[in-house]
């Protein structure tokens, strides 16, 4: 991870406005890098001060209402810095065995500072500390709330926004959500988000005035894969879902000759299943005849339907057709073989998947069948290896030049309309406009069948959040992060199928709550 040197020089390949999600992933890919939360809200409570210090020269009384997350830890932090020039109240709402223990680190540290008076359960007398304030600073939420708003944070919400003082947010107003489907919301006159603009305060009118302030996040956290992306990628699980609700995803390729590979992918999608963070709930594995039975014996959990043909060809593209109409997402090529039938097949597949606008994997030797003319759209992906990364590009790229790899994989990606994952020991993803970078420590998965099973777990990411480009960094982070963890237990010796029963051990940690 650390051997990546030059990113600053890639900032143009990241967004330059994020949504709360995309911000709350790129907070834990930081702390994956090395920085602390701590670290971060002492940072977020400095530049909090700062901006009061400036803007609020005549106003001397300062209240900060805290939650009982994050957000309230930056509050704490902030009260920190601001004690030296001004008369601070802090206002938590809760008691303090209830906060977040990162946050409660930082409540303890400022309650050893006498000039800060702090209340808590404050919830009660929140009208009556209005009244003896000049600046209200709002650390209630921030981008942490999701779900119904507690009784004590909504009167507070509604006493701060009847009392007419100036309020400063913090990195975004209260009750403020991604959908904004919360009515509930405080409102600013001024708000410090943090890193970069966020798309829910282009123009909101409870944001006020919006200020970007830098907290110590390195652009590495953006555009480097992490556990944040796993986090993005998960979409919740409702508990009256049926499998077909859960996404359905349908694997074609095989060949008389190759029969490992579309098991292996179909498995890989089902897996993913197991760990619900990903949630589909149902898989297809279209192979020939010739091999049908032979798949059928891998596990009893694949549903296979057979072609007529030895190698699929345009004979059988109505059977395919049929089955993938019916699917949320796709994989084309584990397997396949390159006879002129089988790419041809495979050419009309994508073509007729990608306007139908499906959540399309092209891999291993589809990837053969694209031509140099086709647009693809933004909900298909290409996986090349290097050598089959030569067919799509005629540029020299050298394994070890992360420059020249990316520039060639976004160049392909814009000349195609699609995203691009350009596997290697630095795998590069990229829509054209964005670029994430997922590293692996190890040479683990150099291995026959681990490209088939990530394009499975791509589908069976894409299969449920319909983001082509967080599909595919999730499922390359995971697929890493496995290999890795395999090759501290046993060394350059994995079989693709390990990787498969690995997955939900690591993908658990980041399912997100039913509804």
């Amino acid at each position: 991870m650390h051997t990546l040197h030059g990113l600053k020089g890639f900032e143009k390949f990241t967004k330059q406005v994020l949504t709360i999600g995309e911000m709350r992933a790129v907070d834990m890919n930081t702390i994956a890098l090395g920085i602390s939360q701590n670290e971060l809200m002492d940072n977020a409570g400095k530049a909090v001060a700062e901006f009061v210090s400036k803007k609020f020269t005549a106003e001397k009384r300062i209240l900060i209402v805290c939650g009982r997350g994050k957000n309230g830890g930056d509050g704490f932090t902030a009260a920190k810095h601001l004690c030296k020039k001004y008369d601070v109240k802090v206002a938590l709402l809760g008691n303090r065995e209830e906060i977040n223990p990162d946050s409660k680190f930082h409540l303890n540290a400022i309650s050893r500072i006498p000039t800060i008076a702090i209340m808590e359960n404050a919830e009660q007398i929140i009208p009556q500390l209005l009244g003896e304030c000049d600046v209200v600073i709002d650390a209630i939420f921030g981008t942490g709330f999701h779900g119904k708003m507690r009784e004590e944070a909504s009167d507070s919400i509604d006493a701060i926004n009847a009392s007419k003082k100036v309020v400063v947010a913090v990195d975004v107003p209260s009750g403020l959500t991604e959908d904004k489907q919360n009515k509930k919301i405080i409102n600013a006159d001024y708000t410090l988000t943090y890193h970069k603009m966020k798309t829910q305060l282009v123009r909101n009118k409870n944001a006020g005035k919006v200020v970007v302030v830098a907290v110590g996040i390195p652009i590495d956290a953006e555009i480097i894969a992490g556990p944040g992306d796993l986090y993005l990628a998960s979409v919740p699980r409702s508990s009256y879902s049926s499998k077909k609700e859960n996404g359905k995803a349908v694997i074609i390729g095989g060949s008389k000759n190759i029969h490992g590979a579309p098991s292996l992918a179909s498995n890989s999608a089902y897996s993913t299943l197991a760990a619900l963070r990903v949630g589909i709930g149902y898989t297809i594995t279209c192979v020939p005849r010739s091999i049908a039975n032979i798949v059928r014996k891998v596990s009893p959990n694949i549903i296979v339907i057979e072609t007529e043909s030895q190698d699929i060809s345009p004979s059988d593209l109505p059977v395919l057709q049929r089955a993938a109409k019916s699917a949320d997402s796709v994989v084309i090529g584990p397997g396949l073989g390159r006879a002129q039938e089988s790419l041809a097949a495979a050419a009309s597949l994508v073509s007729y998947l990608s306007k139908l606008g499906k959540m399309l994997v092209v891999d291993a030797d589809a990837i053969y069948s694209i031509g140099p003319s086709i647009k693809l759209g933004g909900q298909t992906i290409l996986t090349p290896n290097e050598k089959e990364f030569s067919h799509l590009s005629s540029a020299k790229i050298r394994k070890d030049n992360l420059k020249s790899r990316i520039s060639a994989a976004v160049r392909v990606a814009n000349h195609l309309g699609t995203n691009i994952l350009l596997k290697g020991h630095q795998t590069i993803v990229t829509d054209g406009k964005v670029v994430k970078i997922v590293s692996s420590s190890s040479s683990a998965l150099a291995t026959m069948g681990t490209g088939d099973v990530l394009s499975g777990i791509i589908a069976g990411y894409a299969a449920r959040n319909k983001d082509m480009l967080i599909s595919a960094t999730a499922g390359a982070y995971l697929h890493a992060r496995i290999g890795d963890e395999l090759y501290v237990d046993e060394g350059t010796h994995i079989l693709a199928s390990d990787i498969i029963e690995r997955i939900p051990k690591i993908i658990k940690e980041f399912d997100k709550n039913v509804i």
